[in-house]
């Protein structure tokens, strides 16, 4: 009996938390082809679970890319959390077209030299990740982080792709690139980007949570909650914004923003995304 009763206990508490399946809430996390859970993140700890939801059917995909950030090459080799993301980017079957790395290819850029050590950090992410991915038959396109602030790989990022800020055509859809988070300027930026494509943005700080524009969340210091709003005001009104990809903080989900997938790749899990025929995203985290 005593069982009983708490099971009771708990599916009523369940259900008016929004546990179980019901009302659909706006931020929620996906893992593959289905969407599992939501969390609010502060810190290192999940709380307040939402409710599950399924994905809808993937119709024919037509084109594929990836994302994968925070690399922060600091000796030879990437950190543990990333050790054989570039094998299995370039074993993908079917394979990607390009790959998008929002920010933090470096460890420390702008210490270089520091303590009499100076170390080639941009030339061991080039090494082990630009020229194996681009080997296997992948554009490469990368954004500006907090640690790579440094005029080696600013001027690197700028001759790559013509500018901290750009965009470029794919499958239908317009790429654009916010560089390390989206300020007022960037916003003026934007509003003078066509709006004629679905369009899928990328930046390096992420948009809710730790590091994050959050005034109260870990590492929230950088990127302010005003120009969030203001991005925001125009990726939802004047865009039909597909996802937003970034990195920073060092773990790997996918949530709702104001209606918009955001999609977190700092972790251990990179992202592989497929565009369908009717230029809808498929997202799955992988190893």
């Amino acid at each position: 009996m005593f069982q009983f009763r708490f099971f009771l206990l708990l599916l009523v508490f369940a259900t008016s938390a929004g546990f179980v399946k019901g009302e659909e809430q706006p931020d929620f996390i996906v893992e593959g082809d289905v969407i599992l859970k939501s969390w609010w993140h502060s810190g290192r700890s999940p709380i307040r679970k939402k409710t599950f939801f399924e994905v809808d059917p993937m119709i024919t995909p037509t084109h594929r890319f990836v994302v994968d950030a925070d690399f922060q090459f600091r000796i030879e080799t990437p950190p543990t959390r990333k050790i054989g993301h570039v094998e299995s980017i370039a074993a993908l079957e079917p394979p990607a077209d390009f790959i998008l790395v929002p920010g933090n290819i470096t460890y420390s850029a702008q210490y270089f030299g520091w303590f009499g050590v100076s170390e080639d950090q941009l030339g061991h992410f080039i090494d082990a990740v630009v020229d194996p991915l681009e080997a296997a038959g992948l554009e490469v396109h990368v954004c500006l982080g907090d640690s790579d602030v440094s005029y080696g790989v600013l001027d690197w990022i700028k001759a790559r792709e013509g500018g901290l800020r750009y965009s470029f055509l794919y499958g239908g859809v317009r790429f654009i690139c916010c560089g390390m988070y989206p300020d007022a300027e960037t916003v003026e930026w934007l509003k003078t980007i066509s709006n004629d494509l679905p369009v899928v943005v990328f930046w390096h700080h992420n948009v809710s949570g730790a590091y994050s524009a959050d005034n109260d969340a870990p590492g929230g210091q950088w990127w302010t909650e005003e120009e969030r709003k203001a991005v925001f005001d125009v990726l939802t009104v004047r865009f039909d914004t597909k996802a937003v990809f970034v990195g920073h903080w060092q773990y790997s989900t996918i949530y709702y923003y104001r209606g918009i997938p955001v999609v977190l790749v700092g972790g251990d899990k990179f992202c592989v995304t497929d565009i369908d025929s009717e230029k809808n995203l498929h997202f799955s985290l992988e190893k």
